[in-house]
């Protein structure tokens, strides 16, 4: 859904700055940040439990972290006096995708989730450091 919807956006947006346009940019970019909120919603309504049921939330990550990239490449070529509400909507797109991304996703074939994992990983390196001289 936001994929489609997301790639026209950023079509629409390049159009515009590439004509000098950075208002109607701008307001595509904004656009964006709002379909990507309700996307995300969609997403945690469907399918609650990220780690029995993952599709859509890898998709939408790597959405979401590609309209960061695009709104910081806009913030890069427009005057200084649009890039205040441009840097809004990137950091609102920062706040979505730290959100969204903690979420679990199936851990590798060991049945441990991913936060288990971590731990572990965690307990074997104070392990360790407790051995070293």
């Amino acid at each position: 859904m936001l994929r489609r919807l997301g790639d026209a956006q950023f079509d629409r947006e390049r159009e515009a700055a590439k004509a000098g346009d950075y208002e109607t940019a701008g307001f595509v970019m904004e656009k964006y940040r709002d379909n990507v909120r309700a996307a995300i919603d969609a997403v945690k309504k469907a399918r609650p439990d990220a780690e029995k049921h993952p599709a859509g939330y890898k998709q939408l990550e790597m959405h979401i972290e590609y309209g960061i990239r695009e709104v910081g490449d806009l913030i890069s070529i427009v005057p200084e006096t649009y890039r205040p509400p441009l840097q809004i909507v990137k950091s609102d797109l920062l706040a979505m995708d730290n959100e969204f991304a903690p979420r679990p996703l199936p851990a590798a074939s060991s049945g441990k989730t991913l936060a288990a994992q971590n731990a572990a990983r965690q307990q074997t390196a104070l392990g360790s450091e407790e051995k070293s001289p």
